[in-house]
C-alpha cells in the first residue's frame, strides 16, 4: 500500500512540474506577442499622400511586403462555430503547429471587438496541428442589426486569423 501512495506522488510531481514549464512557455509566448509591435492602423484610419507615380508605386511594394509577411504564419485548416444559446458560440480553430502559434490564436480570438471570449483552450490534434476552442459571447447588437449567426462568426475569425498572419490552407474547411 505503500508503495502505491509513493507512487501516486511522483506521478502527480512529474504532472505538476510539467504544467509549470507548459506555463512558463505560455508566458513566453505572450510575453513575445506583447513585445512585437501593436498592429498597424486599418487603411481607413491612415492618411494616403498621393504625390505623383514614385508614390503609388512605394504604396503597392510596401503592400506587397505586407502580404508576404502575412504569408509567412501558419497554416489554417478548419475554422468551425456553432451556436451554443443566445448570443454564445462554440468555435474551433485547427491550424499548423508552429512556435508562438497559441499567442497569435488567442490575439486574433481577442481582435474581434464585438465578441467576449468567455473560455479558451487549446491542445494539439496530432503532432503538427493544434486546435483551439473558443466560447464567444456577443457583446452587443446595435438596434436593427441581422442576428449575428455561425456563418458571420465564422468569417469574421478566418478575417483576424488573417490578420495575425495565418494563412488559410488550399483545403481549409469552414463549416
Amino acid at each position: 500500500m505503500q508503495m502505491d501512495k509513493a507512487s501516486i506522488i511522483a506521478d502527480a510531481v512529474v504532472y505538476v512540474k510539467n504544467l509549470q514549464a507548459h506555463a512558463r512557455k505560455l508566458k513566453e509566448e505572450v510575453a513575445a506577442l506583447d513585445a512585437r509591435p501593436m498592429s498597424p492602423p486599418s487603411r481607413q484610419e491612415q492618411p494616403q499622400p498621393q504625390h505623383g507615380r514614385r508614390a503609388g508605386a512605394a504604396g503597392r511594394r510596401q503592400q506587397q511586403l505586407e502580404r508576404r509577411d502575412a504569408g509567412s504564419g501558419a497554416r489554417v485548416t478548419h475554422v468551425g462555430a456553432a451556436q451554443v444559446g443566445e448570443g454564445r458560440f462554440f468555435v474551433t480553430v485547427e491550424c499548423e503547429r508552429r512556435d508562438g502559434v497559441a499567442a497569435l490564436l488567442c490575439a486574433a480570438a481577442e481582435s474581434l471587438a464585438c465578441f467576449r471570449v468567455e473560455s479558451s483552450s487549446i491542445g494539439r490534434s496530432g503532432p503538427d496541428r493544434v486546435v483551439s476552442t473558443l466560447t464567444l459571447k456577443v457583446m452587443s447588437q446595435q438596434v436593427g442589426d441581422a442576428a449575428t449567426g455561425e456563418a458571420s462568426v465564422k468569417l469574421w475569425m478566418m478575417a483576424a486569423l488573417l490578420k495575425e498572419g495565418f494563412r488559410p490552407e488550399a483545403t481549409a474547411q469552414i463549416s
